[in-house]
């Protein structure tokens, strides 16, 4: 059983090389992860999936041998609308969709929810790997700190590892701000359960409140493609 589907990203990362993750919300409030997505669908310029804008989408049954409540098959090429949301859209979607704090966001076995924060800090740091991540310390509204990967795109690009400093400057400013954070969960990874059932959280899409600083450029009025 196929359905089409008009889905609003908050959600943008980058797997590996050639993996994408995206999860958004459709017009219901259903949060939904279409997959495959690629790497090119996300960066490319003017590409499907981009923070603000509608993408139409042709999802049937997940074909993960693992799958998470959201996950769905994305059977034929997204397709983006002509106009993007403007900022009043914008926010009234955010605040709709947030969570009072991120034990609620993912619970019931969800992977991705969506919840209002206040960030502390910004910073990189080097995971055992030997693989520097951009972090955000933040806190929710029922007053629980985390320190979490922000794997997402926009911030990657805005915030790189080689720059380290821009970003607690930038945390400087952010400070008091309240941000929308959505967060989401890895599948399991084999190692301690802990509190997210062996999952690692992460935060997969950051959204600064409208009038608030943000690293990237945006006309007034109307989201960026970025």
């Amino acid at each position: 059983m196929t359905a089409s589907t008009r889905l609003i990203p908050l959600a943008i990362t980058c797997a590996d090389a050639r993996e994408a993750c995206v999860a958004g919300v459709d017009a219901a409030g259903r949060w939904l992860r279409p997959e495959p997505v690629t790497v090119g669908a996300v960066i490319r310029p003017g590409g499907p999936y981009r923070y603000g804008w509608p993408v139409d989408l042709e999802l049937g049954p997940t074909r993960a041998r693992d799958p998470r409540p959201e996950d769905r098959h994305l059977l034929s090429a997204a397709r983006s609308c002509d106009e993007p949301l403007g900022e009043d859209r914008w926010a009234e979607l955010l605040g709709r969709t947030s969570d009072p704090d991120v034990t609620t966001a993912l619970a019931d076995r969800r992977s991705v929810g969506l919840v209002r924060a206040v960030i502390r800090r910004l910073h990189h740091r080097t995971a055992s790997s030997g693989r520097r991540h951009l972090r955000a310390e933040f806190t929710d509204e029922r007053g629980e700190t985390f320190d979490w990967i922000v794997p997402d795109l926009r911030m990657v690009r805005a915030f790189p590892a080689t720059d380290a400093g821009r970003a607690e400057e930038f945390a400087a400013r952010w400070a008091g701000s309240t941000t929308y954070l959505a967060v989401g969960l890895t599948k399991p990874t084999g190692r301690d359960p802990g509190r997210f059932g062996g999952c690692h959280p992460l935060v997969v899409g950051v959204h600064p409140e409208p009038g608030a600083p943000v690293p990237w450029q945006r006309p007034a009025g109307a989201m960026t493609k970025g």
